[in-house]
């Protein structure tokens, strides 16, 4: 059985209104994806549906949790909390339209699901910091790691020394 299969939405026999679906994700969700930087998290996910129209939804994502990143100086693992609100505008049209506006989604009307696993995945990738750091997570680096750092960054480079194989090449110009 495929996992994200209980990510599909079926807004075809939804009636108009407010509908509500809440998904838990973990460890399985990120396995479904080959590159991801998560593995582990512990993440709850509502996901409110407003059909407005026939041919008009709006997808209101609400993503609370946190999520197992490695500190990228001392490289301990630390809990990141995420918290975020994501809107996502599906439009049912004759001929599907192509848009730069990562907001709005264009289906054809025969359309009647929607896979909403791949915009969670993306809205979480979306969400992580560029620069991961333990302080990020509420605690300090390793202390043990900082002092190897430290002395490694400390120690004297010998820059006059050159490689006797460039001393060749240094005749030429």
């Amino acid at each position: 059985m495929n996992y994200l299969r209980e990510f599909i939405i079926n807004f075809g026999n939804l009636k108009l209104g407010t509908h509500r679906y809440d998904f838990e994700i973990g460890e399985k969700f990120f396995e479904q994806f080959e590159y991801s930087l998560v593995r582990q998290a512990r993440i709850e996910v509502e996901v409110e549906v407003e059909k407005q129209r026939e041919t008009l939804l709006l997808f209101n994502f609400k993503i609370n949790g946190t999520i197992q990143l490695q500190c990228d100086i001392c490289l301990d693992e630390y809990e990141y909390p995420l918290s975020l609100d994501e809107t996502l505008i599906l439009k049912l049209e004759e001929e599907p339209q192509k848009t730069d506006d990562d907001e709005i989604v264009f289906l054809p009307v025969d359309a009647y699901q929607i896979d909403t696993s791949s915009y969670i995945y993306e809205y979480i990738n979306i969400a992580l910091p560029l620069r991961k750091e333990c302080s990020q997570g509420g605690k300090e680096c390793n202390p043990d790691m900082i002092s190897v750092l430290k002395n490694v960054n400390s120690q004297p480079k010998d820059d006059d020394e050159t490689d006797p194989r460039w001393e060749g090449l240094k005749g030429l110009n």
